[in-house]
């Protein structure tokens, strides 16, 4: 339902999606649904959905939201669940790229985190250091970074929260 509430409110849509072009420039496809709906929603073809087939699917949509549609639901409408257990799945994969990178397995990674090695006076954050040395790292620049999924997230979700404020979703 994702892509149906971005085409059947795109005019609020527009003003809160940005950096799409990022998802139909990366390497690989689409990751969820919601990087598919947004590339969708940004490509050319979404024009045909503007005007009357908008309506017509805005209609759809609250109709399945009430119940009172004939082959469609409640659930198939619900969009905070699906948008939650995304969040979910892209924090765990985040942690687990994390503690990848970084040698380390997620049991590791909170054992050393649980023995508080702040007071190691050997060890500089990466912050520290790069901040002395900014810029010298073109190489890291040059690679694909993956789709930050969470900010695409966060921007969906205003925009439905807009959607609601605006008494759309009555």
């Amino acid at each position: 339902p994702l892509c149906a509430y971005y085409l059947s409110f795109y005019d609020i849509f527009k003003d809160f999606i940005e950096y799409a072009e990022e998802i139909a420039d990366a390497d690989d496809g689409p990751q969820s649904s919601l990087e598919e709906a947004i590339e969708y929603c940004s490509s050319p073809q979404a024009q045909q959905w503007q005007g009357a087939p908008a309506e017509a699917l805005r209609n759809v949509l609250l109709d399945a939201r009430k119940g009172t549609h004939g082959q469609l639901g409640p659930s198939d409408a619900e969009w905070e669940q699906r948008l939650k257990a995304l969040e979910q799945e892209f924090e765990s994969r985040k942690t687990l790229s994390t503690a990848t990178a970084n040698g380390k397995s997620s049991e590791e990674e909170e054992e050393a985190e649980m023995a508080g090695g702040s007071n190691d006076t050997d060890s500089l954050t990466p912050e520290t250091e790069d901040d002395d040395h900014e810029g010298s790292d073109e190489a890291a620049d040059d690679e694909p970074q993956p789709i930050d999924l969470g900010m695409y997230i966060g921007m969906f979700r205003t925009a439905m929260e807009m959607v609601g404020e605006e008494g759309h979703l009555k």
